[in-house]
């Protein structure tokens, strides 16, 4: 009987993760990580955690970027994280900084009315009995969210 967890290792290398790969975010010997796909073995303790996390990152990635692309991003020096690789900061326990380069990377995909409604200063209308400060407007054509 397939576990939950080996489900996750399973999704992440269908992604195109390899072993390798999956064995390095995890902490785990390549031949652990592909007893996990034959269902041998189950990761637990900090290894599940990592595989959770890779798993969580993949699925993320695939929304913003294509999938074929996901295992390159995920092993790549990354700018946004002092050129580290994302897959090692996941095998430190650091997916948190991951996570939130990736819900970036989604920013371009939220609709300008959302950014806008979000992100408006508020107004009097909308703020009874307040009175808007000189720099609370209506965002203009130049909001740094809406495309040029």
């Amino acid at each position: 009987m397939t576990t939950a967890i080996v489900e996750e290792v399973r999704r992440v290398r269908d992604a195109g993760v390899g072993t390798a790969d999956i064995a390095r975010a995890t902490g785990a010997d390549r031949s652990t990580v592909s007893a996990w796909i034959r269902d041998a073995r189950t990761p637990t303790g900090d290894r599940r955690d990592r595989v959770l996390e890779l798993a969580t990152a993949v699925e993320r990635l695939s929304r913003v970027m294509r999938l074929s692309y996901v295992p390159i991003w995920l092993v790549k020096p990354n700018e946004a994280l002092d050129d580290a690789r994302p897959v090692d900061l996941i095998a430190s326990g650091r997916f948190r900084a991951v996570a939130r380069i990736i819900a970036e990377l989604g920013l371009d995909r939220i609709p300008v009315e959302t950014i806008d409604r979000v992100h408006r200063a508020p107004t009097p209308a909308r703020v009874r009995g307040a009175e808007a400060p000189p720099c609370a407007s209506r965002p203009s054509d130049s909001h740094p969210f809406r495309p040029s």
